[in-house]
Order: structure tokens, then C-alpha cells, then sequence
């Protein structure tokens, strides 16, 4: 049986994924601990960072598709295949983007539902 809670179904939802592949290996992470953004100019630098419980695991951030606004991402991950060694394990994933304004938030979504990340404006 597969149950999904709300965010979990939120998550689901916002990456495009159908309740049927949830048993694809890419799922929704939910290892996160710190979610930043920052604006230099034109470009936005989002950092999240957190622990996987092993050593192995794939992680990435992107860009949703669509023209929201404030513009999401995705955070998901990929458990290790294999043998994986029960060290605690340190990750951090960034994606830059482009935008033509200062923007003051952006959403990342992950497996505990959708989080809105302050935009830090850099100093000039």
C-alpha cells in the first residue's frame, strides 16, 4: 500500500509525477535542512543543503515548468543502488537562473511540501 500525505501529494503534483510512478527511484527529497536564494544583478543562486542518512544518494534542484511567480523548483533525490555505507552525508545543490527583475521570493518544493525562499538582494 502507498500512502501519501498531503504535501506528499502537493509535491507529487507540482513535479508532474503520477501517483502510478511512485515507484520510480527519483522522488521528492526529503533530507533537507537550509533553502537560500540570493540575487546578483540578473542572476538568482538557489543553495539547498542537507543530510542523507548514507553515502550514494543523487540529489538535484530545477526548474519547474511553467511561468510561475514566483518562479519553483524541485528538489529530489535518488536513493543509492547497492551497497551504501551508514555514514551520515553532507549535500548541497545549487541552480542559477536568469530573471529581468529583483525578485523577492522563489518556492522549492521537496517531499515535506513547498517552502517560500526570501530572495537576498547582493550588495552592489
Amino acid at each position: 500500500m502507498i500512502r501519501l500525505t498531503l504535501a506528499g501529494l502537493l509535491t507529487v503534483a507540482a513535479l508532474g509525477v503520477s501517483a502510478v510512478a511512485a515507484k520510480d527511484p527519483v522522488e521528492a527529497c526529503d533530507h533537507a535542512k537550509t533553502r537560500t536564494a540570493e540575487q546578483h544583478g540578473k542572476t538568482i543562486t538557489i543553495v539547498v543543503t542537507g543530510e542523507h542518512p548514507t553515502t550514494g544518494w543523487k540529489t538535484w534542484l530545477k526548474k519547474v515548468k511553467g511561468d510561475a511567480m514566483p518562479p519553483e523548483f524541485s528538489l529530489t533525490h535518488q536513493k543509492p543502488e547497492g551497497k551504501e555505507s551508514e555514514v551520515v552525508t553532507p549535500f548541497e545543490v545549487k541552480e542559477k537562473f536568469d530573471t529581468e527583475r529583483a525578485l523577492e521570493t522563489i518556492v522549492v518544493l521537496d517531499h515535506s511540501g513547498r517552502h517560500e525562499v526570501k530572495v537576498t538582494q547582493a550588495p552592489k
